[in-house]
């Protein structure tokens, strides 16, 4: 997942048709859109998801996952020599926004890329982040490549991770989705202030309302008490050696 901590944005904003009072309130509005997405992300993980969800993330699997432990490692360990010993270094980075009739885009790009000649090695990264307002709904995308190229005896061999995270403001609530080399994740997260529904193919599956869980499979690794709310004691159902079993507990 792309860091929006790294995202910045310009120091003006002046474009042709906009005031500079209107220009004021866009930039505040940005900045207040950027550190409720930084919250987004740092306080989402898979805590936050059923085990159903969880289970068939696993299952679905993505490219990067088909390379092997050693392969990663490999990577990264070849990444660093480049930055380290790169004898070409470019970083480059640009932001715009543009007003037209029916949206108002924002867009940050930062791209980075480091040669080594004596190696023949090259490593390149992408990230980009587009913000689009429309009078119904305001989507944020953020993508991140990386490319890793290495010139051996035989052939030119490249690695590259893609992955894309989108959020959509609508009048239904906030809808998060990711897809990660091209392959779109079956499933996408919405939350509104009664809801929170994690749908599979755009079908709810499970989701949390007021005080209630709904979900069609759930699994418990440990224990599952039920009680009373005045301090009455709990049942606990637990595993044990011959099945499931049902045991008191005062507190």
């Amino acid at each position: 997942m792309a860091d929006l901590s790294s995202i910045t944005l310009p120091a003006s904003l002046n474009v042709a048709g906009v005031s500079g009072q209107d220009a004021k309130q866009l930039k505040s509005y940005l900045y207040q859109l950027t550190e409720q997405l930084r919250y987004v992300l740092a306080n989402l993980d898979s805590d936050n998801m059923s085990a159903t969800y969880n289970a068939g993330t696993a299952a679905a699997g993505v490219k990067l996952a088909e390379l092997t432990a050693q392969q990663r490692q490999d990577f990264a360990a070849l990444r660093q020599k480049i930055v380290n010993t790169a004898t070409k270094i470019a970083h480059d980075y640009q932001s715009a926004i543009t007003v037209a009739q029916d949206a108002l885009k924002a867009e940050v790009t930062e791209q980075y890329a480091a040669a080594n000649e004596t190696t023949q090695q090259s490593l390149e990264s992408l990230v980009d982040s587009r913000v689009t307002q429309t009078s119904r709904e305001v989507n944020v995308s953020l993508s991140s490549v990386a490319a890793l190229t290495q010139k051996t005896a035989d052939a030119l061999e490249t690695l590259e991770n893609t992955q894309d995270t989108w959020f959509r403001f609508t009048a239904d609530g906030l809808e998060l989705g990711k897809s990660q080399n091209g392959a779109a994740s079956p499933y996408t997260l919405r939350i509104d202030n009664e809801k929170l529904s994690f749908l599979r193919y755009g079908s709810v599956v499970a989701f949390l309302q007021y005080n209630r869980l709904y979900v069609t499979a759930a699994e418990v690794s440990d224990r599952l008490s039920i009680g009373g709310s005045a301090g009455e004691g709990f049942y606990d159902f637990i595993t044990t050696a011959t099945g499931l079993g049902v045991k008191w507990r005062a507190n």
